[in-house]
């Protein structure tokens, strides 16, 4: 699965939508509580996702998200100074036996830092009943 997260306290994830004119996979407010766990969001968040996908070209999917905001560029640099918002790209490989290749070419990295967006890579190891990914909004 590969997500990226917009974050920030004054953040409105209805603006980061008509700014961006991209329906979210999950948007969230400071306060709601968090989906599977006990708790809360800490602050108000917009998602865009793809996955997961039975696959570990995760550089594949990452680039297909990209793809989707890099026509957005300016405006998602827009929203970060105007809002200080932070964004975070997330890339979540859950493995069994085998051992994935985890790259992003420069032109993702170049994007990435144009819009001031970090990234994560989570692994999740364990034996291939509990690693099935389930669909769930972060």
């Amino acid at each position: 699965m590969v997500r990226v997260r917009v974050l920030g306290e004054r953040l409105d994830p209805p603006l980061v939508t008509r700014r961006l004119a991209l329906t979210p996979s999950h948007a969230f407010r400071a306060g709601d509580p968090i989906v599977r766990e006990n708790g809360k969001q800490r602050t108000n968040g917009w998602v865009l996702s793809i996955g997961p996908e039975r696959s570990f070209a995760a550089d594949e999917q990452v680039e297909r998200l990209i793809a989707q905001l890099k026509p957005k560029t300016a405006e998602i640099v827009g929203l970060r100074e105007e809002l200080g918002v932070e964004l975070r790209i997330y890339c979540i490989v859950y493995l069994a036996d085998q051992t994935p290749t985890i790259w992003f070419k420069p032109d993702v990295v170049a994007w990435a830092s144009q819009v001031g967006a970090s990234i994560d890579v989570d692994l999740y190891v364990g034996d291939e009943a509990s690693l099935r990914p389930t669909e769930r909004p972060s």
